[in-house]
């Protein structure tokens, strides 16, 4: 099945004032060995709300260490986790849902990065998000404008497996003979349906709008060559030519 997956290129400006934001003193963000189970919540374990891949290859978090994982938590107790990207030494790009308040229930009581590990549930390093911005134009119900920088308290700066990557600031041209190459990194499962707990990577290739029915100029289709993601999964980051060029929509 063909997948979009939305374009950074329209969010360039919108990052680039976010990242010129003043940054903050760096303070030591900790290590969690710990997993984290949440009895009655949602668990990073559960594929419906950690965000699901399919049949990927797994991966070193040395090889791509711009990811990681938010983790949200509801009024309630709750936690959800999805995949992102560093995008500065501050700076995280996600998805609008993803720390929408009005998607969890009883709001968001705060919001974490976890970074520098292989797993999403435990290892790396954890920051504190101090501060999230989100499209003026976000709509719940919708997917040209669904993105957010999070801000963290402190730097990413100085930590093992843990920097950000480059934002394409150039839309790339399908070519039917000669289809651009990428990939989409994030956590899921195997060809079985097993749960993968390492980090892992699927290979996409650029595809014609016609292909997926694009609607919309910040979309771009691209077309799964190994693995896949699964629809109504969000943030997960597309990298093409060793840049940032996509998230994953939450409604795809």
């Amino acid at each position: 099945m063909k997948q979009s997956v939305k374009l950074i290129l329209l969010a360039v400006l919108f990052c680039a004032y976010c990242t010129n934001a003043e940054e903050e003193d760096a303070t030591d963000p900790g290590i969690d060995e710990d997993s984290t189970y949440v009895p009655g919540g949602a668990n990073q374990l559960d594929p419906k709300r950690a965000g699901r891949m399919n049949g990927g290859t797994t991966v070193s978090i040395g090889d791509y260490p711009f990811v990681v994982t938010v983790i949200v938590k509801d009024g309630y107790g709750g936690e959800m986790y999805s995949v992102s990207a560093i995008v500065s030494n501050t700076q995280v790009l996600s998805t609008g849902y993803t720390v929408d308040p009005n998607q969890y229930s009883g709001g968001i009581s705060s919001i974490k990065i976890r970074a520098g590990s292989k797993y999403q549930d435990k290892e790396g390093f954890i920051f504190v998000v101090s501060k999230t911005v989100t499209h003026p134009k976000y709509d719940p119900n919708d997917y040209p404008n669904d993105f957010s920088v999070l801000t963290i308290t402190g730097s990413f700066s100085g930590y093992p497996n843990v920097q950000p990557i480059a934002i394409e600031t150039n839309e790339i041209t399908f070519s039917p003979t000669n289809p651009t190459n990428c990939f989409v990194l994030g956590w899921g499962t195997d060809s079985n349906n097993n749960i993968i707990k390492l980090l892992s990577r699927t290979d996409y290739k650029l595809a014609s709008d016609a292909s997926c029915n694009s609607q919309s100029a910040t979309l771009q289709c691209f077309e799964p060559v190994s693995g896949s993601i699964c629809n109504n999964n969000m943030g997960f980051p597309l990298v093409c030519n060793n840049r940032l060029y996509g998230v994953h929509p939450v409604f795809f």
